[in-house]
């Protein structure tokens, strides 16, 4: 473990940036309680209940380890390491009967929270860009724990908490919009309102994202589900109010050496100002005729089907020396929304995607820029071949038979420039907010999927034939899954340490 002492004061979000570079030479849910009766509102306690055992709950299902299948717990959203350096602590509007502050524990659900009830004002201190503060019912803080990542990751645990934090919100989301709830997230948003308000002095918890709901959304029926195994229904009436698991002298150590460049000190930042959207991001240099993807299979987001395909996301542990169809590509890439209620657009941070293909059936081998608008790839780049993704993904071994690895990039480096904190982020919660909804159509279509933290940056922009100004933030590896493999990372010193995983010696 990578201890706080060894980690180095960070002082600009682009020191944080180039000493964590990724270069390998250098460096099924619960019983819904949204059943309402006949005539009735659904209760804003249970609706969140609901959103939070199914977006960031767990679930039983079947896994393959040391030769044999059994029965095992896992979580419905992924994170880097199974870590989850993400706590939850939810505030209901005071004017309800269930008004208050709720912490969500995984085991016991929501459980009353030590800390007062917000009105009106309070919610209004926080700042929401367009959410109304006479209009807010409920408003959900994802706030990160870093050292639960960092004592592992070292400095790069800290990304990897904004990463977590996405994919957490983009789940959550998704099932409460699906539920009929008008749900907007936030990264604007006064951090210094939500610390006062939460009590979260002095416990090494920064509020990275806010997700509000607004009494305008029209809660539907939340059907129940078999195979049960969450704390969905459990509202407990505490004598004394729970708190937070207070931090270590590690913890605080840790805290101290990075928290000048957290988003404490943001306040409102202005807008980031690319000119350039995800569905149009096409480098100039590509001259070659679009290739239109086949017409995908579009799915309803309706309660079931939504609550259904996040209980199926699997994070694939290996890949078969497999091909899929490119169906399933168009598939995967028309299901991707970009325009979910939010105070930070894709258009905004200037994302881009890059698909590089090994064994696509009806594709070539290669490179290409991802048009969604267009549903389209422009080719640019040499073949790919198969070791090159083993090679790039710094040698874990589900990498060497995935079919394909789809690169999100972004010019980062020109955003510290103009935003600072905000473009860390900013960025990589829309790549944890896109990976997050590829990995929920890959369930639904069968295909395998695993989000890569640790990877060669310069192999991998090598690949893809990327400008130098265009810097990869995240990696998603598809394929078809052969989960009777071990993770191998799992058993390793973290690949995304950014040395040798040979060697026994750690960078300074």
């Amino acid at each position: 473990m990578r201890g706080a002492d060894s980690t180095p004061t960070i002082r600009s979000m682009r020191e944080l940036w180039e000493t964590t570079r990724l270069r390998a030479e250098a460096s099924r849910p619960a019983a819904s309680s949204v059943v309402p009766k006949s005539g009735e509102p659904a209760r804003w306690l249970d609706v969140l209940q609901d959103i939070l055992s199914v977006g960031y709950g767990k679930k039983r299902e079947p896994r393959f380890a040391y030769g044999t299948w059994s029965q095992s717990t896992r979580r419905t959203c992924p994170s880097a390491g199974a870590l989850y350096p993400v706590d939850i602590i939810v505030a209901i509007a005071a004017h309800h009967p269930d008004g208050g502050n709720y912490l969500y524990s995984l085991d016991d659900g929501l459980v009353p929270y030590d800390s007062q009830p917000f009105e009106v004002l309070d919610f209004a201190r926080l700042g929401l860009e367009g959410s109304p503060p006479q209009a807010i019912e409920a408003v959900i803080v994802l706030l990160a724990r870093p050292w639960i990542s960092m004592a592992k990751y070292g400095l790069r645990g800290y990304i990897y908490c904004h990463l977590d934090a996405g994919h957490a919100a983009s789940n959550l989301g998704m099932y409460a919009r699906a539920l009929g709830a008008d749900t907007r997230t936030h990264l604007r948003f006064s951090r210094t309102a939500v610390t006062d308000g939460l009590n979260l002095a002095g416990s090494c918890r920064e509020p990275l994202i806010v997700l509000s709901l607004l009494r305008e959304g029209q809660l539907g029926d939340s059907p129940r589900t078999d195979g049960a195994s969450n704390a969905t229904g459990k509202i407990h009436s505490v004598r004394f109010a729970a708190q937070l698991e207070p931090p270590s002298v590690e913890e605080q150590a840790n805290w101290s050496r990075f928290n000048e460049i957290t988003s404490y000190d943001i306040g409102s930042p202005a807008v980031i100002a690319e000119q350039t959207a995800i569905s149009s991001a096409v480098d100039e240099r590509l001259s070659s005729a679009p290739i239109f993807l086949p017409e995908p299979t579009r799915f309803p987001n309706t309660v079931s089907e939504v609550r259904a395909a996040i209980m199926r996301r699997r994070s694939a542990k290996g890949f078969e020396d497999a091909s899929f169809g490119v169906g399933h590509l168009s598939s995967l890439l028309a299901n991707l929304t970009t325009d979910l209620p939010s105070d930070c657009r894709i258009e905004t941070v200037g994302l881009r995607l890059t698909l590089l293909a090994r064994a696509i059936q009806g594709l070539e081998a290669g490179a290409y820029a991802c048009d969604l608008r267009r549903r389209a790839l422009l080719r640019h780049g040499a073949t790919t071949q198969q070791h090159d993704f083993h090679a790039a993904c710094m040698g874990q071994s589900l990498a060497r038979t995935a079919a394909a690895l789809v690169l999100f990039h972004v010019p980062i480096s020109s955003l510290f420039a103009k935003c600072g904190t905000v473009a860390l982020a900013e960025s990589h919660f829309q790549a944890a907010q896109l990976a997050q909804q590829m990995y929920v159509t890959a369930a639904r279509i069968g295909l395998g999927i695993t989000c890569i933290g640790g990877f060669d940056e310069v192999r991998l922009a090598a690949l893809a034939n990327l400008p130098a100004r265009e810097e990869i933030i995240y990696v998603v590896a598809l394929g078809v899954a052969n989960d009777r493999v071990a993770k191998e990372d799992r058993l390793e010193i973290a690949f995304s340490h950014g040395f040798d995983r040979h060697s026994e010696s750690r960078p300074a």
